[in-house]
């Protein structure tokens, strides 16, 4: 555990990234023992596309329209099941800031997108889509920088804000 983690938590309770139940001041993975293994069943799910684990598919969603050759991915977000554990961590990194979460979600992901890093590490710049300036606003910080940069860090790649979210609702 990070110094700062442990101070932290003489502070305030570690909870579940999840269900929010209360964990071990010594757990390194912020979900408990239920909402972990809902995780890693959620990992396991395939693509219906190439029919591979969703970690191993490259398959963009498709509701995507862009022209995205490659999606990776750890599992599907599935909006219409918010009583998943996978729905209530990603409310949780929108909405609270978990530092927790964020380093846990960059070392799963780092995991396998390391596979198609093919060139030296600084060839590569992370970006991430910027948020609305209300969610800005009401939540106070930008989940998605949060996590490029645990993940820049994990895989020793640098971030760049190089998009721009030109007007609300596009990037």
């Amino acid at each position: 555990m990070r110094f700062f983690d442990f101070l932290l938590s003489l502070f305030y309770v570690p909870r579940c990234a999840s269900c929010r139940t209360r964990l071990d001041r010594d757990m390194t993975v912020p979900l408990c023992a239920v909402c972990r293994a809902e995780y890693e069943n959620e990992k396991q799910r395939t693509c219906a596309v190439c029919a591979s684990r969703l970690s191993e598919c490259t398959c963009p969603p498709p509701e995507v329209k862009l022209n995205i050759k490659r999606v990776i991915k750890l599992f599907r977000y599935r909006p219409a099941h918010p009583d998943l554990a996978t729905s209530r961590m990603l409310y949780t990194l929108k909405h609270r800031r978990s530092q927790p979460l964020s380093r846990f979600l960059a070392a799963e992901l780092a995991v396998p997108l390391e596979k198609h890093l093919r060139r030296p590490r600084e060839e590569y710049t992370l970006v991430y889509p910027p948020r609305s300036r209300a969610a800005l606003a009401r939540d106070g910080f930008d989940h998605a920088e949060v996590l490029a940069y645990a993940l820049g860090k994990q895989l020793g790649i640098p971030v760049s804000e190089a998009l721009v979210r030109t007007k609300e609702g596009t990037t």
